[in-house]
């Protein structure tokens, strides 16, 4: 028997103002592949394509490797490239059953990896300059708990 699902619903929470310029603009789309179901399979499929509707560009970021801390609470004993080799992998089944929702985006998009951004050239630079505000400016410190808070 098929079940009745209610459809899924796409919003973004900001004020009016900043959907206006939505049109001109290039989103990121930070997925979290641990416990997210909000971005995966259908649910994945229904925010590109609201993305689709109202972006001109999309950059999918898949912080895959990134859970491999996650990884390391959940088995102790595994070593760092055991934990890696898992990140990875997790990241290509995901990216393998998203594939056709990325696929169906026509603006311009890109997928990328968590290793990919570690690895940019300016990584190090912003990086330091992110840990000196956080470091001598109290709002953005405050912003980035807040922020941290929320998420």
């Amino acid at each position: 028997m098929l079940e009745n699902k209610p459809p899924i619903r796409v919003r973004f929470l900001c004020p009016e103002e900043e959907k206006q310029v939505f049109p001109s603009s290039h989103c990121i789309v930070a997925v979290s592949i641990l416990g997210q179901p909000k971005t995966d399979k259908e649910k994945f499929a229904a925010i590109l394509k609201k993305i689709n509707q109202r972006f001109s560009q999309c950059t999918i970021l898949l912080a895959d490797t990134l859970h491999r801390h996650t990884f390391k609470i959940l088995n102790e004993t595994s070593s760092d490239r055991q934990l890696y080799d898992q990140a990875i992998d997790a990241g290509t089944q995901w990216l393998a059953r998203n594939q056709s929702a990325i696929d169906a985006l026509t603006i311009p998009h890109t997928t990328m990896r968590w290793q990919q951004w570690l690895e940019h050239a300016n990584y190090k630079s912003m990086k330091a300059l992110i840990d000196e505000l956080y470091e001598k400016n109290s709002q953005f410190r405050i912003s980035i708990f807040n922020s941290v808070q929320e998420y």
